[in-house]
């Protein structure tokens, strides 16, 4: 079985039972391995009981540490498919597609360990001043570059809300500054985080 913590930035909550917890964090363990075994038929899912609350349609990041360091992070802010369908699709992404990192390799697998960020909806925010650090995500709009940080970015850097917003211009391309201009446009989210133990460890 596997076992998970939750962590709750801020009062929002998506529903999720401990067993909708257990059968999400299953898929992406499970997604992980499959990804890895050359296996060329299509991922199923016939196997997980699923319940309702995992086909509601949330924004998510699956993030992937590997030696307790990041190791991919590939996440959709806007909900568009099912939460579960989401997961697995953002894991593959996490693994093998963040131009960051190099592509996660068999041999990794027993020292990876993996979240699941699940998002509330995105609301705009009139100011910078409005955004609440360490309880909420942010993202920043502007021109045709946009960038994102999970809630628990700016804590884990230390940053104050400038920071976190230079941050961001930094991460978009953009100049540090440019998030004072008068087109940008911040948005924030609630987000609850659900850890995993390894992923190559076996289930109890």
């Amino acid at each position: 079985m596997t076992e998970s913590e939750v962590q709750a930035d801020g009062s929002w909550s998506p529903g999720l039972g401990a067993n909708d917890v257990q059968l999400l964090l299953e898929i992406v363990g499970d997604t992980l391995k499959w990804s890895l075994s050359g296996d060329a038929a299509s991922f199923s899912f016939d196997a997980y009981a699923r319940g309702s609350a995992l086909d509601q349609r949330l924004g998510n990041f699956v993030t992937l540490y590997h030696a307790a360091e990041l190791r991919g992070c590939i996440g959709t802010l806007y909900a568009t498919e099912k939460l579960y369908l989401s997961a697995h699709e953002n894991t593959v992404h996490a693994a093998h597609e963040d131009r960051r990192f190099k592509s996660i390799e068999e041999g990794d697998l027993n020292r990876i360990t993996y979240t699941v960020s699940v998002l509330s909806e995105l609301r705009e925010i009139e100011s910078l001043s409005d955004f609440r650090l360490g309880a909420q995500g942010l993202s920043l709009r502007l021109h045709d570059r946009s960038a994102v940080f999970l809630p628990s970015v700016p804590i884990e850097q230390k940053w104050d809300a400038r920071q976190t917003a230079e941050g961001l211009c930094r991460k978009a391309g953009l100049p540090l500054d440019a998030w004072q201009e008068d087109s940008a446009r911040f948005e924030v989210f609630d987000s609850v985080v659900y850890a995993s133990m390894q992923a190559g460890a076996d289930d109890a």
